[in-house]
């Protein structure tokens, strides 16, 4: 009887918590923010966000250290084309975990549907993509969805290092009534613990931070709170052209990165001398393997081609765990395994043409579809890795292992002509541009001879002028 008791009450406590934890806005919450704007204004639009929101929290746990979680919050009215707005893919990038998700739609008549924890799916990488991510997605879709119906959702996730790739977008495809942006910090941390952060905005000024304390219960100084904010009302809609470039380039938004980055040479260092280079470990095996690969090819040339065929061929396998987003494997691993990702296909193949004295060194990048580096702002906006290699006698080849078909002077199209970052065995690095092909590289030319003779049937010429033109 007792079990049975302890047992419910578990059941109950799991319920109750399960019911706290989610933090929907209530319906009047939601009409409040709708009659900021005339909603016949709107009519046009597939949807209108009514609400999406950001907040950063930082705390100090009872042990010192500093606990980071994200949340974003949406709220979005949908009219028409209901497949634009209806799947959702929140990226989760290496040393992050959502912790809380809850999703709901609400239709016109009040009806609530709340998804459950089996409708939503772990995927990595994009569908139908031209490229390989390492990039991990929680996706999900909402149900039974029509003119008028409100879909919610918001996260939580932790992450290790707070801001290392946090983008605000300012605008989106769909007009917005309210966007806000918050970071909860404790105060000690600006004013003991030096604690910076960065941020730069693209194609809109953003005004200073609202800042306000907050003391919390505890009335100990690292509970001592500052809260920064920003918000943008009534957002117009992006208007998007035909051929415009891809990624975030002509969005309105804002790019955030850590304050120990100031120099791209900094953040190259952190991550070149601390996370990639322990893990270049040239053994026997690989020495000899490489050599085997080269087999009695004589010029650096030939090697390179070589090593690079072989790692190509390897299978692609994606594995995040821990920091294996960014972190690679080492060289023998990856050679036993016999499969890896971006880094590890390239960590391979940089180690292969090291033991046979060629240069060559990893290549930080963000495909064209995704956005682009910028020079004057460090940070960690990289979805990709591939190698420059570099014979004697100064020739250079960008290779890209995870390409299955690109020859050892060709790059996908989602990697050419993007400036990308170096980086340099001494722990520096330089952002450079990868080569871009043109047409004249694609053109195929087809040479056709025809003998004709009295059986030629009438219709025939024709249909050869008809497939001419």
């Amino acid at each position: 009887m007792k079990k049975r008791i302890e047992l419910l009450l578990l059941i109950i406590c799991l319920f109750l918590a399960g019911c706290i934890g989610e933090k929907y806005l209530s319906i009047n919450e939601i009409e409040t923010i709708l009659e900021k704007s005339k909603l016949e204004d709107f009519q046009e639009c597939d949807a209108l966000n009514i609400l999406t929101s950001t907040d950063w929290i930082m705390k100090i746990n009872e042990n010192w250290k500093i606990d980071t979680s994200k949340k974003v919050h949406k709220i979005v009215k949908v009219f028409r084309n209901f497949d634009e707005v209806a799947n959702i893919k929140i990226p989760i990038y290496d040393s992050e975990e959502i912790y809380e998700l809850y999703a709901r739609v609400i239709k016109p008549d009040g009806t609530v549907i709340k998804l459950q924890n089996k409708d939503f799916y772990d995927i990595i990488g994009s569908d139908n993509e031209q490229f390989y991510t390492d990039i991990k997605f929680k996706k999900f879709t909402f149900p039974a969805l029509e003119k008028d119906c409100i879909i919610e959702y918001y996260y939580k996730k932790y992450v290790d290092i707070p801001f290392l790739r946090d983008i605000w977008l300012l605008e989106d495809s769909n007009p917005i009534i309210q966007n806000r942006y918050t970071l909860t910090i404790p105060q000690i941390l600006l004013t003991k613990g030096k604690f910076k952060w960065l941020y730069k905005s693209y194609n809109q000024q953003i005004p200073e931070a609202k800042g306000k304390r907050l003391i919390a219960t505890q009335q100990h100084e690292k509970d001592i709170q500052l809260i920064l904010e920003w918000e943008f009302d009534d957002i117009p809609a992006f208007e998007s052209e035909p051929l415009m470039p891809g990624g975030l380039t002509e969005f309105k938004h804002v790019r955030f990165a850590p304050g120990f980055f100031e120099t791209w040479n900094e953040l190259a260092s952190w991550y070149y001398e601390e996370l990639f280079k322990p893990q270049m470990l040239i053994t026997e095996k690989i020495k000899e393997k490489a050599k085997d690969i080269a087999g009695i090819t004589d010029t650096e040339q030939s090697k390179i081609e070589e090593c690079y065929r072989y790692v190509q061929k390897m299978r692609y396998v994606s594995i995040n765990l821990n920091n294996g987003g960014i972190v690679p494997d080492n060289p023998e691993k990856i050679l036993v395994d016999g499969y890896g990702d971006c880094k590890n296909k390239s960590m391979l193949l940089i180690s292969f043409l090291k033991s046979l004295d060629i240069k060559s060194e990893p290549v930080l990048l963000l495909t064209k579809d995704a956005g682009y580096i910028d020079s004057k702002f460090p940070s960690w906006y990289f979805n990709h890795m591939i190698v420059k290699a570099t014979t004697s006698e100064n020739q250079i080849f960008w290779l890209d292992p995870t390409s299955e078909f690109c020859d050892k002077d060709k790059l996908p199209a989602m990697d050419e002509g993007i400036n990308v970052l170096v980086l340099h065995e001494d722990g520096t690095c330089s952002i450079e541009r990868t080569p871009s092909s043109n047409y004249t590289e694609n053109v195929k030319e087809i040479h056709i001879d025809y003998e004709l003779n009295s059986k030629t049937e009438p219709g025939f010429m024709v249909n050869i002028f008809k497939g001419s033109a």
